[in-house]
């Protein structure tokens, strides 16, 4: 698949603290996440736990086999050896399970600061190693974090070699997420209509239904579309983007199971191609957030006006490039 960002996210901060108090605790415990949303689960559910989870696991491996994995301890800063205790708070600006990579963003960027904070200077490869075990869009938001944080890239800087931030704001993502190649991204604007329901990514995967009666696969390989999307993006590119050409080399597979698990979010794709036809209207993901790209934000004004209320979350957002 083709991912791309656009300017809204979540705000993510990890702190370290040497005594044990109310909201902080050890790695090896029930991890309390401090949320301002009370729709976001806080337990293992949380990307976030998984990234904490996986990054202390992959540390501890790699220090054992360089057998300097001194101290009993579930983890350290490889310096100091010390046990480190953690709070994470997360202010909640992406709906969560909307099919936005919300909690990838978030899972990512926890990786990052982990990286940070106990001097554990693994590369970005190695990151993705991690991030890849999270979720299929982790890496891609691995990158992307590093991209538009100063205090990351720096410290990346100095750990690898190679130019590693090239182009991360739009890729093209192939095996499971982390085979990663950067495509142009181009100025646009998106309107993004959730209906304020949650689908899982888990569901969707589990219904989809690829075969009908007869064995035929309903869902054909289509990888000649995003072939050609790819080289329209990256040799084509120029700022007068032909949206009618884009129109027809995008398309989401998940919205097969989607559309007719979730009647609405078929109502709001509808209701959007027809009060922004000018724009190119899909699903984002495995829903529910439904979009619409745009190279005017007065072409997506109407819709905006017509959803804003009705819904949890109605945004025009751009994408970055």
């Amino acid at each position: 698949m083709i991912m791309s960002t656009v300017d809204l996210c979540d705000e993510v901060t990890l702190s370290t603290k040497s005594d044990i108090d109310k909201g902080w605790f050890l790695l090896d415990e029930n991890i309390d996440i401090i949320v301002n949303d009370p729709t976001v689960p806080t337990d293992s559910r949380n990307l976030v736990c998984k990234a904490v989870k996986n990054f202390k696991d992959y540390v501890k491996e790699k220090n054992i086999k360089k057998n300097n994995f001194l101290d009993d301890v579930d983890f350290y800063d490889v310096k100091e050896k010390r046990a480190f205790e953690i709070q994470i708070n997360l202010n909640k600006n992406i709906p969560s399970s909307a099919g936005l990579a919300g909690g990838s963003g978030n899972a990512a960027a926890v990786l990052h600061a982990l990286n940070i904070v106990t001097n554990s200077g693994l590369s970005v490869d190695e990151l993705i190693v991690i991030a890849k075990k999270i979720g299929a869009d982790v890496p891609f938001l691995v990158l992307t974090v590093a991209n538009l944080n100063d205090e990351i890239k720096e410290y990346q800087a100095g750990l690898d070699k190679k130019s590693m931030l090239q182009a991360t704001l739009a890729v093209r993502a192939r095996g499971v997420g982390e085979k990663l190649e950067p495509v142009n991204s181009f100025d646009a604007f998106v309107l993004l209509v959730n209906p304020g329901f949650d689908v899982f990514t888990g569901e969707v995967y589990s219904r989809l239904n690829l075969w009908d009666e007869q064995g035929n696969k309903v869902i054909k390989k289509e990888g000649n579309c995003i072939e050609k999307f790819q080289c329209m993006l990256n040799s084509e590119y120029s700022d007068e983007v032909d949206y009618d050409k884009l129109k027809t080399f995008m398309k989401n597979d998940l919205e097969s199971y989607t559309l007719k698990a979730y009647p609405e979010v078929k109502k709001i794709k509808e209701a959007l191609a027809e009060l922004a036809p000018e724009s190119i209207v899909m699903m984002s993901g495995s829903g529910p957030t439904v979009y619409a790209i745009a190279d005017s934000p007065i072409t997506l004004e109407k819709a905006y006006n017509e959803f804003r209320g009705k819904y949890r979350v109605v945004h025009i957002v751009r994408m970055l490039k």
